[in-house]
């Protein structure tokens, strides 16, 4: 695991700076070799946490639906 003392492998960095590309904004603060998440990269990982709990709960009711039905 990193800490704040070491530098992010390039290809994080590469994958980050793509991600912000791709997004049309910045989600990290950086200062030096410190990045941490601004308002807006909060409010994306908000906003793919609540997708991730809604996939899951999605494929939870699959499958009970499924053993409901016979499958």
């Amino acid at each position: 695991m990193f800490n704040n003392k070491q530098r992010m492998p390039s290809a994080l960095s590469h994958a980050v700076a793509k991600l912000e590309g791709d997004l049309g904004i910045t989600l990290f603060l950086r200062e030096g070799r410190k990045a941490m998440l601004n308002q807006a990269g909060r409010t994306r990982l908000d906003d793919g946490r609540h997708l991730l709990r809604a996939a899951s709960e999605l494929a939870a009711h699959a499958v009970t639906s499924a053993l409901t039905a016979g499958l």
